[in-house]
């Protein structure tokens, strides 16, 4: 958090800026042995949970297989958030997970193989969105208000056993 006035800002303006976001996460494509796609995500100053801040903040770490005439195979897509619910009682949110990133780089496994039958190549992305909270964990039920794209990469598939 920048200072101002002397005071930690925290009207964290800078996680609305992918030039900040970019030197603050280093992302990693590569495809494994068994074809699929792992995205290895680690910050590059941690202190915080990334994403940071409001409670509405998510990481989307997606992939797709695009064939030679450009059209999408297949596509996979995990995120990187907290999970809330509805307690009991109706009032307030109560977390149940938290799957964001933090200290130790994370390597997460997009399945989206290329095979003998599979040619063109493998689009990726991390965007950092700000979604609308639905009262329970059901990502269908999510809107997205702002998204920010961090990285994105092409890797070639040439239909290798």
């Amino acid at each position: 958090m920048p200072l101002s006035a002397g005071l930690r800002d925290h009207g964290f303006e800078q996680v609305r800026d992918p030039a900040w976001l970019r030197k603050r996460l280093k992302v990693e494509a590569r495809r494994t042995a068994w074809r699929s796609l792992e995205i290895e995500l680690s910050q590059t100053n941690p202190a915080h949970a990334f994403p940071t801040g409001d409670l509405f903040r998510r990481l989307e770490v997606g992939a797709e297989l695009v064939d030679e005439q450009g059209s999408v195979v297949t596509h996979d897509v995990t995120y990187m958030r907290r999970e809330f619910r509805a307690p009991s009682s109706g009032v307030g949110r109560e977390q149940v997970a938290d799957e964001r990133l933090f200290n130790d780089p994370r390597t997460l496994e997009l399945d989206v193989a290329c095979d003998s039958s599979r040619r063109g190549h493998l689009r990726w992305w991390v965007s950092l969105q700000r979604v609308t909270f639905e009262g329970d964990t059901d990502r269908t039920r999510t809107e997205i208000d702002s998204e920010s794209r961090i990285a994105e990469g092409k890797i070639e598939c040439h239909g290798e056993n």
